[in-house]
C-alpha cells in the first residue's frame, strides 16, 4: 500500500508543478494524518495555491488514471476541490486494525 500512495503522491505533487503555476509562482503542500478519525482512516491532502484543476475530458495524460487506479487497489477514495487553487484529498485505511478489516 504504502508504494502505490507513494506513487499517487508524487503524481499530484508532478501535476502541481506542472499545470499550477503558469507564472512560475506559488506553492505545494502534501500533510497526513492517521487514525484521526472515529474510523482510523489516514488523510493525504496535497493542495496548491495555483489556479485551480479543470478536467480535461480528451487527453493523452495518464497520471490522473493512474491515481484513481492506485487509490481503488488500496481501497482508498479521492476527491478534489478546485475553488482556489487545488486541493486533493485522499483516505485510505490508516491503522493494522482498518487494513484488516478491508482485507489489506
Amino acid at each position: 500500500m504504502v508504494t502505490a500512495l507513494g506513487i499517487v503522491v508524487a503524481e499530484l505533487v508532478t501535476n502541481s508543478f506542472d499545470h499550477a503555476f503558469p507564472d512560475g509562482k506559488g506553492s505545494t503542500n502534501v500533510s497526513v494524518k492517521v487514525g484521526a478519525g472515529v474510523d482510523d482512516m489516514a488523510t493525504i491532502v496535497v493542495s496548491d495555491n495555483g489556479i485551480g484543476f479543470a478536467p480535461q475530458i480528451e487527453t493523452k495524460r495518464r497520471g490522473l488514471g493512474l491515481v484513481r487506479r492506485l487509490i481503488q487497489q488500496v481501497r482508498g477514495t479521492l476527491t478534489v476541490d478546485a475553488k482556489h487553487g487545488t486541493v486533493w484529498t485522499i483516505r485510505v485505511p490508516g491503522t493494522p486494525g482498518a487494513a484488516a478489516a478491508l482485507g489489506l
